[in-house]
């Protein structure tokens, strides 16, 4: 038995060779018109689903995710599935619901999305036809039409800056993420990247000055994760006014692990103070991430900038770690460029919009297309399979933990909590050049560890990894280390000084009896007067006491004494 939707095509077919025949020999009389009709009625019975993709959005050129920049590339995906798919699915063409009185910017558009779509479903869409939601971004409080559309079973397809709920299955049971930047698995990266190197003392800096929003809530879900492992502690500086010597002071007196979030300029400019002041010589590391390539937003995430201290900025470059996504470290494919071609081209002929290749946020637009281009292919593999099309959970549930291969890179794999996941790499700038070299791999489909590419380049005299916290402490506060001081003091200090007072000592006596040697030896019969007098002294008391003795004793003792 064939299948159904083989059938339909067969079908479909058919009819669209009569009427290509009709309208060749220019029969559209009234009966043949009427033929005509029927034959188109039984074509649509007999198997072409009607389908409205909707997407909500703003047309003034205000940030990135206005529709001028967007809506090309969904019309260039429409344009590829209606050709493909024409014999089952009836694609009708991107429905945009903008409204500048009410969304004329992404705050604004996030604040009543969820107006803009329930008037357009309760009063202009067609009942016959399956509806589906494409969500280009500006969804910061997206939980609101997640809750709708999930209330009314309709499939929704994030493209960019998805809600934190994506990946909770009961809150959005109908609702998938292909958007290219996924913080989850990010988020993911530094998990990972803190544990295999056993770093717990963190320190994370958000520089808001010209930050893009994304910098922010990276730096809070990085916040979020660390706080919930009990053995890891951080200290976080939200830098306002502050110099970067004093947050480096900081950081100093805490950690040798810092997580830098915020502009690429600034990050540069605070290694090149951390170099003045010898803190990038191999105990510190540096963290930073790139979502994608893209200098207008985030900066030019290099040491090179052409000017006097790119020197020292490619030398405080070798401190530094950049986790970013996997296609981001080589070119995207000729497919790619081809396609941001046509993009911008349809941004300025449709849509009045004109901007530099330079400026195309390309990973980022990739994934609207992409959106459509997968979507339309899960609608036909479920057609195929004899599946209910019209159930947003279970169209939902048919895009989770599937890879799409295609011709595009990078390839797109859909997790099963409904979010896209990328694989990310972790880099490092190597030498001279300007390009970043991987050396660790996060994979899309087993995102728990990192996978080893190569060894770090870390030419320092500290190993790799260096500890987050140095053996004596971050200021040699540590007691144990304190008496290890003291005993350094005493063996290089105490005791040689001693050890030089004594032998000056012994030097000085012993020069002291030499000279006293040399000068008996040259004047022995040289008499001290003290000496002299002393003598004199002993002679004159044994004259007296003689000459007492001659006086006592007479002539007896005299001849007594010569007779002795």
């Amino acid at each position: 038995m064939r299948k159904i939707p083989q059938f339909k095509a067969e079908m479909a077919n058919t009819i669209r060779g009569q009427f290509d025949h009709l309208w060749s020999y220019r029969l559209m009389a009234p009966a043949h018109l009427l033929l005509f009709l029927l034959l188109f009625q039984l074509r649509s019975s007999f198997g072409m689903l009607d389908v409205e993709v909707v997407s909500l959005g703003y047309f003034p050129p205000i940030g990135q995710l206005h529709l001028a920049f967007n809506a090309p590339a969904y019309d260039v995906a429409m344009d590829n599935v209606r050709e493909k798919y024409n014999a089952t699915i009836n694609f009708t063409g991107m429905i945009y619901l903008a409204d500048a009185e009410i969304a004329g910017n992404c705050f604004a558009l996030d604040d009543n999305a969820d107006y803009l779509f329930t008037r357009w479903y309760f009063t202009k869409r067609r009942r016959s036809a399956l509806t589906a939601l494409i969500m280009p971004g500006c969804n910061g409080g997206g939980g609101t039409i997640n809750r709708i559309t999930a209330h009314l079973n309709i499939l929704t397809i994030y493209t960019g800056d998805p809600p934190p709920t994506i990946i909770d299955r009961a809150q959005s049971p109908t609702s998938i993420s292909t958007a290219y930047v996924s913080l989850p698995t990010f988020v993911q990266a530094y998990d990972n990247f803190l544990l295999v190197n056993n770093w717990t003392s963190l320190f994370l800096l958000y520089n808001e000055a010209n930050a893009a929003p994304l910098c922010r809530g990276m730096f809070m879900m990085v916040s979020d994760m660390i706080s919930l492992v009990p053995e890891r502690r951080q200290t976080r500086r939200m830098m306002t006014n502050a110099t970067d010597q004093d947050v480096l002071l900081q950081f100093h007196d805490v950690s040798r692990v810092l997580l830098f979030f915020g502009h690429a300029a600034n990050l540069r400019k605070l290694l090149i103070t951390a170099s003045s002041m010898n803190m990038t010589d191999g105990q510190y590391v540096y963290v930073a991430f790139e979502a994608f390539p893209m200098p207008a937003a985030y900066g030019n995430l290099n040491w090179q900038y052409g000017d006097r201290d790119d020197e020292a900025a490619r030398l405080a470059f070798r401190s530094l770690i950049v986790i970013q996504p996997s296609s981001s470290s080589h070119p995207p494919s000729r497919e790619a460029r081809e396609l941001g071609v046509q993009f911008q081209k349809r941004s300025a002929s449709q849509y009045n919009y004109s901007y530099p290749l330079s400026r195309q946020p390309l990973s980022s637009m990739l994934a609207f297309y992409l959106s459509v281009i997968i979507f339309a292919q899960i609608l036909n593999d479920s057609l195929s399979d004899g599946l209910d099309v019209h159930n947003g959970r279970m169209l939902a549930n048919q895009f989770l933990d599937r890879h799409f291969d295609g011709d595009l890179d990078p390839d797109v794999y859909i997790g099963a909590a409904g979010n896209r996941i990328p694989e990310i790499v972790l880099s490092q700038f190597t030498g001279i050049p300007t390009c970043l070299t991987p050396f660790r791999k996060q994979f899309a489909n087993n995102t728990n560890r990192l996978a080893r590419m190569s060894d770090p380049d870390w030419p320092f005299s500290t190993p790799w990894p260096p500890p987050d916290e140095p053996h004596c402490g971050y200021r040699n506060e540590k007691v144990i280390c304190k008496r290890q001081q003291d005993k350094d003091i005493a063996l290089n200090y105490v005791i040689p000084i001693a050890c030089v007072v004594l032998l000056i000592v012994v030097s000085l006596v012993y020069g002291h009896i030499i000279r006293s040697r040399k000068r008996l030896s040259y004047s022995w019969w040289f008499i001290e007067p003290s000496a002299l007098v002393e003598m004199t002294r002993r002679l004159a008391s044994q004259a007296y006491r003689h000459s007492n003795l001659h006086m006592e004793s007479g002539p007896d003792v005299k001849r007594d004494a010569l007779s002795r």
